[in-house]
């Protein structure tokens, strides 16, 4: 009786197996639930990462900042659409599609798109790599894709020389537009950004340099000889050194004593008198081949500035600052479209420490206020302003609070940059 128990059970299991074997089977020759017998084929997928032919070897740096971010197959995130466009699955990964052992589709045409990172993103610290393509899937055959994804943003390498470093204070700024999206890149940010292709895109340096406390600001477009940019063109643009305007010699005035301090070439005072203008030295490559740096037509100083509202002018023309912010509102008339609001407060009443307590920093932006958008809205400036062609503000809400604080001289330097990269700086200056 056992032995015809046991010859039973085994009956059962072999029949169950069998049954499963026969729905895979099934599945595989089109007679599933997705369509029906001869409707359905099973997509194999095969996808892979290439990195461009240039890679971190390349770069002079190996910090976390300047290496090339390339994505692993199994992140992609996969989509599959019908012929008529419309998503037939989704995938939060290469990986997650790797789980179904078999993948069965409808016979018919699909368009398998694999990506990673935010094509919408301009201007981004993380790349886009990309592959789309059509397939075919015929009934009652394994259709096998293989898809390789590439990159398809172009690539901007910041190099910051010891020069420029030893310049310049560490409240130098670098922007990035492409005219609808604005990027900024501090001492502590990454030095590799990608840039979606086909944009203009216009570079802004600004700078403070150590020993005088001017600001130093250079404007330039970056493209290729047609003036366009391509998925994996690599610019590399090195920051080099300031360059001091120096006095020319007045003919008026005699030669000076070879012997005296006022000879500039005597040993003893090697130092030549400046008028204390600087401009930033900038060397641009593309793809490794030298290139002309093209400065925005629209204006842009593609030079220095030595001092307030000293810019250009090009950009004299572009935008416009009027008024005191105290007695009278201060007018920002941008007719590009403000990209950036930079504000810096330089003030010995109010160092770093005193505006934490307060709830600010010394150094922030009005288009991205951030966390200090409440605070700096109370206190008078406007936020969130990208975009806008003008604004009109005053911060005489500073005055009381600067007055119980002490006596001194406070300075709130703005900087101004639209979205053709023109730029204009203004300082408030408020006495107690």
């Amino acid at each position: 009786m056992m032995k015809y128990r046991y010859t039973y059970y085994v009956l059962l299991c072999l029949a169950l197996v069998g049954l499963a074997s026969c729905e895979m089977k099934d599945e595989l020759l089109g007679k599933g639930e997705q369509g029906g017998s001869g409707e359905t084929g099973i997509l194999d997928l095969k996808l892979k990462v290439v990195p461009p032919s240039y890679g971190n070897d390349d770069m002079s740096s190996k910090s976390s900042s300047t290496e090339l971010i390339v994505p692993k197959a199994e992140d992609m995130i996969v989509k599959v659409f019908n012929a008529s466009m419309e998503l037939q699955d989704y995938f939060e990964s290469y990986a997650d599609y790797l789980k179904k052992s078999q993948y069965a589709l409808e016979q018919g045409t699909y368009y398998i798109e694999a990506y990673s990172g935010d094509n919408y993103e301009v201007t981004s610290e993380y790349p886009y790599y990309e592959s789309l393509d059509t397939c075919v899937i015929k009934a009652k055959e394994v259709t096998s894709v293989d898809k390789v994804c590439e990159l398809q943003s172009a690539i901007l390498y910041l190099i910051l020389s010891e020069e420029f470093l030893n310049a310049c204070k560490d409240d130098y700024a670098i922007t990035i537009t492409n005219g609808s999206g604005v990027l900024s890149v501090g001492k502590e940010d990454a030095r590799i950004i990608y840039i979606r292709p086909g944009m203009k895109t216009t570079v802004t340096i600004r700078a403070t340099e150590k020993t005088t406390g001017k600001p130093v600001i250079r404007t330039f477009g970056l493209a290729d000889s047609e003036g366009k940019i391509n998925p994996q063109d690599l610019f590399r643009i090195e920051i080099k050194d300031l360059e001091e305007e120096v006095i020319p010699d007045d003919p008026e005035k005699p030669n000076p004593d070879p012997d005296g301090p006022d000879n500039p070439d005597n040993p003893d005072n090697p130092e030549k008198p400046t008028k204390g203008s600087f401009s930033i030295k900038v060397d641009v490559t593309l793809n490794e081949t030298p290139i002309d740096i093209i400065v925005p037509s629209s204006g842009g100083n593609g030079g220095n500035t030595g001092g307030d509202d000293n810019t250009g002018d090009e950009t004299e023309e572009m935008i416009s600052i009027k008024g005191d912010a105290i007695n009278t509102d201060l007018v920002v008339s941008v007719p590009n479209g403000i990209s950036s609001f930079r504000v810096i407060i330089d003030s010995p009443l109010l160092p770093e420490s005193e505006l934490q307590g307060i709830g600010l920093t010394s150094d922030f932006d009005l288009v991205n206020p951030g966390e200090y958008a409440d605070k700096l809205s109370g206190l008078g400036f406007p936020v969130y302003i990208g975009g806008k062609t003008s604004v009109s503000f005053n911060i005489s809400q500073f005055v009381p609070m600067l007055k119980i604080l002490g006596s001194g001289t406070s300075n709130f330097h703005l900087t101004v940059t639209d979205s053709k990269g023109n730029t204009k700086t203004h300082t408030i200056t408020i006495t107690t």
